[in-house]
């Protein structure tokens, strides 16, 4: 029952604690005889429980991902959507090229799905502009493409490269008529000026960005006075030797830097929520040998505040090695913390949408899941439900998954990118080059 809350940080003193547990049973035994198996098996049977929890954390099909730190508790109405959404449906993807064929997919209660688009390696970071245009980032590649659907049938008639030749761009947002893009060691601004599809102009912003490292995907988000960049941290476990790092950063249109929000060891998507007005960002924590104490995260970033990394993790719990009660009272708590091994990408507020409000009131987080996790937390696409004035009502519900097999043999996709337009969310799968279309129903007259 306290195993999730020891301060052991390693396997070795929870095997320790077990081989002790399990000799003062047998002495006793031996002095009280077979009647102490009474006691000694529940005892044994709590300990193998605990343990259990501890080394393999609750997956994803537990209920809501109940591993969510009190700060976002559910209240009724959180019941009432999930009995709206739930139970999901399995699917056969619609549109689907060759290499996708016959993927099965399980849906929330009301979605469909289908592929828009295929045949664009490593599309990762999706955001769209003023004519509904959906634009692609394929960090390994350079490119960036543009996707038109013309006529609104939610298939894309016209397709691009809007940009190549770029330095991993990673990171891509829209704002007043250009494209902004954060790539390996820069913040670019693009722009279009005849409208043909095609890049015309390039303005570097900043060009001294703390190097990216592989793996990373950095988000970007702009506002009127300036533009926000996630910056991964570095070094294991370590504080890096660069301010910047494990941070969300506010440029100026002039290329002035400054910290905005630090303590995040690697935010992968940041969205503005529209009521607020406040920047939420995702976190993916690092690895660790015992990695059930690492939770996934969702935060709200305030300016000037420390979200804990490295020195704390979860709901403010000091690091073993680096970190103090006394620090980690200081810092921030997440909003919402995911199981580990999620990697929380890419999310969008679905309050733009047309359609149902159940799903118009949301939260959209893609989960995008390691490759190496063999109970497969993440691929798979959440919703977390929010009041019509912008509070969370509780945890996150799945709404697509299937990606991965919950075994573990086989991963058919990878959900990197999402974005909303219209009735539908867009979904890019990094692994398979392809972009989902996931209509919403529509609201009850």
């Amino acid at each position: 029952m306290i195993a999730g809350r020891l301060p052991f940080d390693g396997s070795l003193p929870w095997f320790a604690s077990t081989f002790v547990i399990g000799a003062a049973l047998a002495l006793i035994g031996r002095r009280w005889g077979r009647g102490v198996l009474l006691l000694a098996v529940p005892l044994s049977v709590l300990t193998a429980h605990s343990l259990q929890q501890k080394f393999l954390p609750l997956s994803v099909d537990a209920p809501d991902f109940r591993r969510a730190n009190p700060v976002a508790q559910p209240v009724e109405v959180f019941r009432s959507i999930r009995e709206q959404l739930l139970p999901l449906r399995p699917v056969l993807l619609e549109g689907a090229d060759q290499r996708l064929a016959g993927l099965e997919l399980e849906l929330a209660q009301g979605l469909s799905i289908a592929v828009v688009a295929a045949s664009l390696p490593g599309a990762s970071s999706l955001t769209t502009d003023d004519r509904g245009a959906l634009y692609v980032s394929a960090p390994e590649f350079g490119l960036i493409y543009r996707l038109l659907d013309e006529n609104g049938d939610g298939l894309f008639e016209q397709r691009s490269v809007f940009c190549r030749d770029l330095e991993q761009p990673m990171g891509i947002g829209w704002h007043d008529g250009t494209l902004l893009v954060a790539t390996r060691t820069a913040l670019l601004c693009l722009r279009d000026d005849d409208g043909n599809g095609v890049v015309d102009g390039r303005e570097v912003v900043a060009s001294d960005l703390p190097a990216a490292s592989a793996g990373e995907l950095r988000s970007v988000l702009a506002a009127e006075d300036g533009v926000y960049v996630s910056i991964a941290g570095r070094h294991g476990e370590g504080v890096g030797n660069d301010w910047r790092e494990a941070s969300i950063l506010k440029i100026y249109p002039q290329g002035k830097t400054e910290l905005f929000a630090g303590g995040i060891h690697q935010c992968r998507g940041l969205a503005r929520h529209p009521l607020s007005g406040s920047l939420w960002g995702s976190d993916d924590s690092p690895e660790s040998l015992d990695f059930s104490s690492r939770p996934d995260e969702i935060n709200v970033l305030f300016a000037h505040q420390d979200y804990g990394w490295p020195f704390c993790y979860g709901n403010r719990k000091p690091d073993q090695k680096l970190g103090t009660v006394e620090i980690c009272q200081a810092t921030r708590p997440a909003l919402l913390t995911l199981l580990p091994h999620a990697v929380p990408g890419a999310l969008v507020f679905g309050y733009p949408l047309m359609g149902a409000e159940v799903y118009r009131h949301m939260l959209y987080v893609v989960l995008e899941g390691r490759g190496d996790d063999p109970q497969r937390q993440g691929f798979r696409l959440v919703g977390m439900p929010l009041a019509a004035d912008g509070r969370a009502l509780g945890w996150s519900v799945d709404l697509v998954r299937g990606w991965a097999s919950p075994e573990g043999e086989k991963i058919d996709g990878m959900p990197t990118g999402v974005t909303a337009l219209g009735h539908a969310l867009y979904v890019s799968d990094r692994q398979n080059g392809a972009i989902y279309r996931i209509v919403i129903p529509p609201a009850v007259q």
